[in-house]
């Protein structure tokens, strides 16, 4: 597969995970939807498991059981029921469990100052396995029997208008799930297909280093041979000789900037030596070049380690040392790759300005958005730190495993 039909491809899925974003935010405006009504409900709303375990309450069940939400959830409805009245309430989720049929029971809780009777009606359903009890306090009510009647039909009612609303609460919530999965899977693909692209990318860097390398330095290398016998051949013609000189030495310089593209490219010594000697070199080449001060420590158990692994690591800290040149001022750099509880771990410490708050979040930082995305597609983290004058640290860590582990280095940002 091309190049360009990769490209296309990511586009294709960054706008499909745009809609299922926009899709789960609709969703979870409609959740809200369904969990205010229970909330603000006029009677007392409870759902438990059909284990009699609180799952949810609103706010009149609160006022009626006499607790906080969060002591409420996750414990027995029973728990609430006074003792005297515990065999009218088991009874009466017994009946419940029995069937889908509403099951009613009336319970006196007795208190120092004052008592009250509660009257619950619920219902269980074996399809989404919960209870639905709604509770009304009828303390000092003198109810005829139509006035009751009238009661239990408006329960009923309210009883109904809960269910429907929990069945359209399940709906979207198993909707919501479904879009999450789907996004899931969605971003998965992404990160799979960014990291082909990567891996082609680096395959055309590694057919044009070996092309730079093989025709165009063994043609360099010729000319350089035959203007250098030239040059021997015409010894007499001092003009004559000192061009050809001029020839040799642009010659020369033509193969060393073909040698450090072709490097650049796609360094031999990643692929023949490993990741740590590649990393030493760069190092090396970077001091060359810049005049800072590059030191390595390097801790592997394994020089070579995977390909496409040590690729990303290795252009992961060419950015980094981009990034020097280019924003820091530093005088230092210190560099760290060690192994540490199945966790490669690079680090990349400078003496320079320190990066920005505003740097670190701009969208339009490319070099630290690929970076992140090189090390997010093993499973790794990259995090940035720094303040002002005390230099920038960047630390990477990806899984040697090439999934998460259950050890979660901390890295720290002190200097």
């Amino acid at each position: 597969m091309q190049l360009h039909e990769l490209e296309e491809q990511m586009g294709e899925l960054e706008i499909r995970n745009a809609e299922l974003l926009q899709a789960m935010k609709e969703t979870e405006k409609v959740l809200q939807k369904y969990s205010n009504l229970f909330d603000q409900a006029p009677v007392g709303g409870v759902i438990t498991g059909r284990d009699g375990i609180i799952r949810a309450v609103n706010h009149v069940g609160t006022q009626i059981l006499g607790g906080e939400r969060s002591d409420l959830v996750g414990r027995r409805l029973e728990h609430f029921v006074p003792y005297s009245a515990r065999s009218v309430f088991t009874e009466f989720f017994g009946n419940m469990l029995r069937g889908e049929q509403i099951a009613t029971c009336e319970v006196e809780r007795s208190g120092e100052v004052n008592r009250a009777i509660i009257h619950f009606e619920g219902v269980c359903t074996t399809a989404e396995d919960e209870c639905r009890i709604a509770m009304i306090d009828i303390t000092g009510r003198k109810l005829s029997p139509e006035e009751r009647v009238k009661q239990n039909l408006r329960l009923q009612e309210l009883s109904g208008e809960l269910a429907r609303a929990n069945r359209e609460h399940h709906q979207e919530i198993f909707r919501h799930k479904k879009w999450e999965e789907a996004l899931n899977v969605s971003l998965s693909q992404q990160r799979k297909l960014a990291s082909r692209i990567m891996s082609v990318r680096e395959e055309e860097r590694t057919a044009v280093a070996r092309e730079i390398h093989d025709e165009l330095g063994q043609m360099l290398a010729a000319l350089q041979l035959n203007v250098s016998l030239m040059a021997q051949e015409y010894s007499d013609h001092a003009q004559l000789v000192a061009r050809t000189k001029a020839m040799e030495n642009l010659i020369t310089s033509s193969i060393m900037t073909v040698q450090r593209i072709s490097s650049e490219l796609r360094p031999v010594m990643l692929d023949i030596l490993g990741l740590a000697d590649a990393i030493e070199w760069q190092a090396k080449e970077f001091q060359k070049r810049s005049g800072i001060s590059c030191k390595t420590i390097i801790l592997l158990t394994e020089k070579k380690q995977d390909r496409d692994l040590s690729t990303a690591v290795y252009r992961i800290f060419q950015e980094a040392l981009s990034n020097v040149i280019r924003h820091s001022g530093a005088t230092t750099v210190q560099v760290d790759l060690v192994e540490r509880k199945g966790w490669l771990v690079l680090t990349v410490r400078d003496n320079g300005r320190g990066i920005a708050e505003q740097e670190k979040r701009d969208v339009q930082s490319l070099g630290i958005a690929g970076m992140r995305e090189r090390a997010e597609t093993f499973g790794g983290k990259l995090r940035i730190c720094g303040a002002p004058q005390q230099g920038t640290a960047l630390f990477v860590r990806i899984p040697l495993t090439g999934k998460e582990l259950l050890y979660a280095h901390q890295d720290s940002c002190s200097r």
